[in-house]
């Protein structure tokens, strides 16, 4: 109950009821500007905020005001000024109604010396009509200042409408949240981050309704589904309409009479649906009066003339309220008047057939498999799954069990798939048992992480393959296996023996691609890694079941212009892919995208955002049953990105996590594996064994071929302080193509001849190039050097921008950045040891671990304490730990 110096008023909500007041500053600025001048009207449909944005104008005011709360209701409507209760008995004197009025005119605007009356009354659309005249009375006389809410679209008391109509108050239409403002509004509500196909979710559902949002939110935290992962909210299941909900929107709807049910039960099954096709299950006129009542909405901007439900809540109710034996039914006859229509879009075919499914009448196994591979075209995962197992089991047919089997690869639902593939091994006629058996193979590589296996399978199926004319599909799984088993080069000529046969077929095609793509970016020739990304990405997007394989093979695209140091064109391809996934139905898409967001992040050093995303994709993978290589790039990114800002426990944590995720038999994974493993020993402070670990990272990666990975090791060394591959790197730049090998040699060279402003050019260069985190180790380096000179203005500049840099990356914390930042000159053996000490290690347990004798560690301990002045270890470890901001 708020306080009001007008008694009997009501209090108005209170911030324990309410949730934040978000996207709305603006209308908060006009509002607080009109309430100066008069007034205003608060318009908008129900649960957009109006009640919210009148309670925030009441709670705060301020002291030159004297506020009061009323709320209008339909109950309220049938008695002369029963919005007003307690304040209008007071006033009800005398028995005229004049006077009556007048009374409680002046005893709402009674405000003491220095205020003004501020009457707020919510749902004004309610008032009666003697009600509505005090309002006006209160306004037109300049007696108070008053706020009103009335909901648009309805009809109100005359008296009311005049004081907008007569432009005696302002009015503001609120509009629902935009999609960034619901995603604020909801961090901010529960407290966390909302994983991206969740935030989605609820976007689709709720669109920008803040009391729909709020109640749905509620109720989904209640019931469960909406739960944290981590520190992440994701929201599995499907939403149920609570009693609560279902009163809202029945509410919003209003009354639906027999006919106008009919249209909402139709659409909540089905839309958009064409107006002709609708009219045969209602009726023109029915339709029209939904458009006026506005419970649909008509589109006809496509040339066609869609119909569609104004809320997508509504949908859901009316599902929750109507008999299961109407709904079946009416889903029979809106398939039967789909079906007569003849419409040719792949989106009515899945329409019908879902409708179909759930009807009262059995769908053609034809029908089935033609909706699922056009589920499949339009990216929806879920409802193709669901199709093409309705037509494995009416049709049984090998050729429908291989739709099927190819459906749940694209899930990740790799064991589900080989169950189906292992019983087509003896199917007939050869080419699709040889078909399967490819497929088959493609599924031990990518979901199971199992490519002996799948080469055991290839060498089984081989001749029938050749007798068949299916060598080139057969090499182009094999390729996968080459690039998987850690052969690139050998991987990218299978591929492209491969994609010159013409007849190559869809799947096979962006196979062979895929690891064209990957073997060649491995190796370092981007420009040919170019060509093959964008043949494959046209050949995804042509045929169904290739089509969701574009977000996947972004990834290969992503990883492969990060080694080359293209970061430029890795943003670009992820911002394209990223707008085509806004395209699709909520699913693993989401998660693919989000782990390239995290991964092009980290590349170019905004270390917050890729750890935001990584864990959001993190989150999304424990809903989806995502097999092998999604849930270990997850790990291998989210550990760099924590040890490069410094969070040792949190790096250590995901690289746990890859060790359990990452299939032993990925050995193209072997080298970033090894690297994460490398930033994590470094934010740990063992630089010494970090760099070790990098020098064996870079023997792997040459044993294999993959010399642009090589070039990404050595430019790591020489950010961890040791410049030993720069004669590697002088050799890398005629073999990899891409900035990356040109700037780390340079870099590498300059810090081993200890050229401050060499050092300090390739800083610039690695800016220019898009690595933040580099340019500021190498910036750091160079203040280092520049004071190891006795140069020390230039040391002071270039630790200055030093600074700026990691704060820009959010926040980095690296072995080059600590050193730079320690103003007392530690060698870095010493450091090292610090850091080992702040872990809890004896000196002992530090020699061993450095393979050092325990007399040298207590040496450098000694020798750190004299330069810091400090006395014990605590000290030194607090010295240098604290000014480090470890």
């Amino acid at each position: 109950m708020v306080v009001s110096s007008v008694p009997g008023s009501s209090g108005a909500p209170g911030s324990d009821a309410l949730w934040p007041l978000t996207g709305r500053v603006e209308e908060v600025r006009a509002a607080e500007a009109a309430i100066r001048a008069g007034g205003l009207v608060i318009s908008g449909a129900a649960g957009i905020g109006k009640t919210r944005l009148a309670s925030s104008l009441f709670h705060q005011a301020g002291s030159r005001w004297q506020p009061a709360w009323f709320a209008a209701t339909e109950s309220s409507r049938s008695i002369a000024l029963g919005v007003f209760g307690a304040v209008a008995s007071e006033a009800a004197l005398g028995v005229d109604t004049l006077d009556r009025t007048q009374r409680l005119v002046s005893a709402l605007s009674v405000a003491p010396v220095g205020r003004r009356a501020l009457i707020c009354i919510d749902d004004a659309h309610l008032l009666d009509d003697v009600s509505a005249f005090v309002v006006h009375q209160l306004v037109t006389r300049q007696l108070a200042s008053v706020v009103l809410t009335v909901r648009s679209h309805t009809a109100c008391p005359a008296s009311v409408t005049a004081l907008w109509k007569e432009r005696i108050l302002d009015r503001i239409e609120l509009q629902p949240l935009s999609a960034d403002e619901t995603r604020h509004l909801l961090v901010t509500a529960l407290g966390g981050h909302i994983e991206s196909t969740t935030f989605r979710r609820l976007w689709d559902i709720t669109r920008g309704n803040t009391l729909f949002l709020r109640q749905l939110t509620d109720d989904e935290r209640a019931a469960g589904r909406l739960h944290r992962v981590g520190s992440v909210w994701v929201w599995e299941g499907q939403p149920a309409v609570s009693p609560g909900l279902g009163e809202l929107i029945a509410q919003r709807m209003g009354r639906l009479d027999s006919a106008l049910r009919d249209v909402v039960d139709a659409l909540a099954l089905a839309e958009p649906i064409e107006a002709g096709v609708l009219s045969q299950l209602t009726s023109a006129s029915a339709i029209e009066e939904a458009e006026n009542q506005r419970i649909v909405e008509v589109d006809t901007e496509s040339g066609r003339c869609l119909v569609r439900l104004a809320h997508p809540l509504f949908g859901e109710a009316r599902r929750a309220a109507a008999g299961e034996m109407r709904l079946r039914t009416l889903r029979g006859r809106l398939a039967d008047a789909l079906a007569r229509a003849g419409d040719t879009d792949p989106r009515t075919a899945v329409q019908r057939a879902m409708l179909e499914l759930d009807s009262d009448r059995r769908p053609e196994p034809v029908l089935l498999t033609v909706a699922a591979r056009a589920a499949m075209h339009l990216l929806d995962l879920a409802t193709a799954e669901r199709l093409a197992h309705e037509a494995s089991i009416a049709g049984g047919d090998p050729v429908t069990q291989l739709t099927y089997a190819l459906v749940l690869v694209l899930l990740g639902r790799g064991a589900d798939s080989e169950a189906v593939l292992e019983r087509l091994a003896s199917a007939e006629p050869a080419t699709v048992r040889v078909h399967a058996a490819t497929v088959r193979a493609a599924n031990l590589v990518w979901m199971l992480g199992d490519p002996a296996r799948a080469e055991t399978v290839l060498r089984a199926n081989e001749p029938d393959a050749a007798l068949n004319g299916l060598h080139a599909a057969h090499q182009a799984i094999a390729a996968c296996v080459h690039v998987v088993q850690g052969r690139p080069r050998r991987g990218a000529e299978f591929a492209a023996t491969a994609l010159a046969d013409p007849g190559l077929p869809p799947f096979h095609a962006v196979m062979a691609s895929a690891a064209h793509v990957q073997g060649l970016g491995a190796i370092g020739d981007i420009s040919g890694m170019e060509s093959a990304a964008a043949r494959g990405q046209a050949l995804a997007r042509q045929s169904p079941e290739t089509s969701h394989l574009r977000f996947w093979f972004g990834a290969l695209q992503a990883r492969a212009y990060r080694l080359a140091g293209r970061l430029d064109r890795d943003q670009e391809t992820v911002q394209h892919l990223r707008e085509q996934a806004e395209h699709a139905p909520p699913g693993i898409a989401s998660a693919q995208i989000t782990l390239l967001l995290g991964h092009s992040a980290l590349a170019c050093g905004r270390l917050g955002d890729a750890v935001r995303w990584l864990e959001d994709t993190r989150a999304a993978i424990d809903i989806y049953p995502e097999s092998s290589g999604l849930r270990a790039a997850v790990m291998l990114w989210l550990a760099e990105a924590h040890a490069a800002s410094g969070h040792h426990d949190a790096a250590a944590a995901a690289l746990a996590n890859l060790k359990v995720a990452m299939p032993a038999q990925y050995t193209f994974m072997r080298t970033a594996a090894s690297m994460s493993a490398a930033w994590t020993l470094a934010a740990e402070g063992a630089v010494t064994e970090a760099v070790a670990a990098v020098h064996e990272a870079a023997a792997g990666a040459q044993s294999r071929g993959e010399h642009a990975n090589e070039v990404l090791c050595w430019q790591t060394a020489t950010q961890f302080g040791d410049p030993s591959g720069a004669d590697r790197l002088a050799t890398l730049t005629g073999i990899v193509q891409g900035p990356r090998a040109d700037v780390a040699a340079e870099h590498a060279a300059a810090l081993a001849r200890r050229d401050a402003s060499a050092v300090e050019q390739a800083a610039i260069r690695y800016r220019n190039m898009g690595d933040m985190v580099a340019a500021a180790d190498a910036t750091a380096q160079a203040g280092t050097l520049y004071a190891a000179s006795g140069r020390n203005g230039h040391a002071q500049l270039a630790i200055t921008e030093a600074h700026r840099l990691a704060s820009a990356c959010a926040t980095a914390d690296t072995p080059a950045l600590r050193s730079a930042f320690q103003p007392v000159t530690l060698t870095n053996r010493e450091r090292e040891i610090i850091h080992l000490v702040a872990e809890g290690m004896t000196s002992r347990k530090i020699a061993e671990r450095l393979h050092l004798s325990a007399r040298t560690v207590e040496g450098h301990l000694y020798r750190a304490a004299q330069k810091t002045g400090v006395t014990n270890r605590e000290e030194l470890v607090a010295f240098l730990l604290g000014r480090t901001g470890a």
